[in-house]
């Protein structure tokens, strides 16, 4: 996903991908949704944790934006995972962890 700046931290992303949910899941039967966004992004971080997706790793190098490199944190939804819950890492990732 992606948002335009004068868009951004109204909740919008939050609301389309919180409605978009229940479609991957329940009309198109996916078992697993998945996200990635670059390790300074808080904004995106804090959206995807709230949303109940858990941060499975970091894939080093895994885009170039505008000319860089960039790593990222993958990040994992499944089917009977709830928004509720407390979003977990994967054994090893800390809330700290930037990039390796």
């Amino acid at each position: 996903y992606w948002m335009g700046a004068p868009f951004a931290g109204k909740g919008y992303m939050r609301a389309a991908v919180a409605a978009l949910l229940p479609v991957a899941y329940d009309a198109l039967g996916l078992h697993r949704v998945e996200a990635a966004c670059m390790t300074t992004n808080h904004p995106s971080i804090h959206l995807l944790e709230s949303l109940g997706f858990v941060r499975e790793g970091v894939a080093r190098e895994y885009l170039c934006i505008n000319g860089a490199w960039e790593d990222h944190f993958l990040y994992g939804r499944l089917s009977g995972d709830s928004a509720g819950k407390p979003a977990v890492r994967a054994p090893g990732m800390s809330r700290t962890t930037a990039s390796v």
